[in-house]
């Protein structure tokens, strides 16, 4: 936090609480042996609150087309929009 130099008040805690609430449904539309293709829509509420003030916005996240390749380890590449971002890829692992 800030703090006022001669009384040491605190002026300004530098803290943010974001929390969010995201139904998302998937379509998979490829099942081949080690490849799948998906898409997804998620749509929820994001909450953000400050020291002073809070704010709720609604929330949506997209996957336009998903690619996964591989079986229990595999790798991933997600074409979307919203809170993902725009290209997301990594590695998973399923169970």
């Amino acid at each position: 936090g800030i703090r006022h130099k001669v009384t040491n008040d605190l002026l300004y805690r530098d803290s943010r609480v974001v929390a969010t609430l995201l139904f998302n449904m998937r379509f998979d539309w490829l099942h081949r042996r080690n490849i799948m293709m998906y898409s997804s829509l998620g749509l929820g509420v994001a909450s953000i609150f400050d020291y002073y003030d809070g704010l709720v916005l609604p929330m949506f996240d997209a996957t336009y087309v998903g690619l996964t390749a591989g079986r229990k380890l595999y790798y991933f590449l997600e074409l979307g929009g919203g809170a993902s971002g725009i290209i997301r890829t990594g590695i998973g692992c399923r169970f």
